[in-house]
Parts: C-alpha cells; structure tokens; sequence
C-alpha cells in the first residue's frame, strides 16, 4: 500500500462525533469496493439494528464537506474498522487502500485490543498485511455471528444468516430498479477518486445509479 496523501487539516473526535450525535454504539468505519455496496448497505443497517453506529461515506459525508477530512476523522475516531474484500477489491487503488493504510497506523498505536476487522464477503485473496490478521467469512453459517461478536456483541442477539441474505437481496433489487445517469469520462488511475467520491456520490445522493462500464 502507498502512504495515504490527504491535504492538511485540523480534526477533532467531537467533530466527527458531533455529525453522529443521532445515533448510538460503538463508531464502526466500513471500508469497502464500491462494486460491493448493494452488500455492504444491507450490513450497514443491520449494524445500526444491532446497536452500533456505522460509518459509510456515501451516507454520513455531510454535502459540502471536504470528503478526505471527514474519512480521516472518522478513522481516528472509530472503536473498530471494518474492511471488506472480494475479489472486486483485489485491484482496487485510491482511497481503498488509503483507508487501510491509515486504520494499520492506528492498530499499530493500540497495545492491545481489537480494532481492524477483515470480513471476507466471498472467498479471496487475503493481501498482505491484513493476513496476519483473523478474518470473517460473512456468508457461513456463524459469520454474522463471529463478527458481532468481534465487535463486543453478546452472540446471543446474532441474527441467522438466511436474515442477513435476505436483506442484502432487498439491497440488490434497489439498486437495480434505480434510474442511470450516463457519464461519459477517462478512467485512468488519477479519475477514479474523482468518480467514486465526486460524481458516483452526488448521484447517489439523488437517488440514482451509475455504473463503470469498463469493468463489465
């Protein structure tokens, strides 16, 4: 991984923390392949039902917000980093890696405790350095289970599987029956921040869709 270059700025926890103050639970930062979100939406509102507040840029980046300050933020002050992999996160560059790179700092600073959690959303590539850690694979039997309970949840309250598949089901057919904005764009490796948090979110923001169409 590159060493992340954000532009300087000046951050507090309570900055982030004030943006969430709706909700409750543990601050959990979800990094993620944007080709994975239908997935990762439907996670993001379990973990919200559960108990503990999610964090997901396409939802909880304020418009106007300077979107490299608040993720920075947001790392800083989570209790625990999630990051999700599949084969659509084996090539992924930008921010992807940024994001890991700067949870790996903090996991560095931690004694002891857990922090960065590798869930696996299909089987993959593990890259190094997260395969020194203990991953999850989500779509087992217990795995929902094991990753509530990474994240200090009673397995008790672990919801089945088959739940968890339902709801990112409901999460496809959404994503599928919203409108397209065609964009026509270069996509070398410099524009593919400037797509996925540029245009790809003020899309999503109004509840439409686009799609790479050189990945298909």
């Amino acid at each position: 991984y590159n060493t992340p270059q954000f532009r300087p700025c000046s951050w507090k926890r309570s900055d982030i923390l004030s943006q969430i103050d709706a909700k409750h639970g543990p601050l959990v930062f979800l990094n993620y392949s944007v080709e994975d979100r239908p997935v990762v939406d439907a996670i993001y509102r379990r973990l919200q039902a559960a108990g503990f507040c999610p964090w997901m840029d396409v939802h909880d980046i304020r418009t106007g917000r300077p979107w490299d300050v608040d993720i920075r933020a947001a790392i800083g002050a989570a209790a625990y980093f999630i990051v999700f992999l599949s084969k659509n996160t084996v090539t992924r560059r930008g921010y992807f890696q940024k994001e890991i790179r700067l949870a790996l700092d903090v996991l560095n600073d931690l004694a002891f405790g857990t922090f960065l959690i590798p869930v696996l959303l299909e089987q993959c590539e593990v890259p190094a350095p997260l395969n020194k850690l203990q991953f999850v694979n989500l779509f087992v039997t217990d795995g929902w289970q094991r990753l509530l309970q990474a994240l200090g949840k009673p397995p008790s309250s672990a919801e089945a599987l088959e739940t968890i598949k339902q709801s990112v089901a409901a999460e496809e057919r959404r994503e599928r029956s919203r409108k397209h904005v065609f964009v026509a764009m270069p996509f070398t490796n410099e524009m593919e921040d400037i797509y996925y948090y540029g245009i790809q979110r003020s899309v999503d923001a109004n509840d439409l869709a686009c799609e790479r169409v050189d990945q298909d």
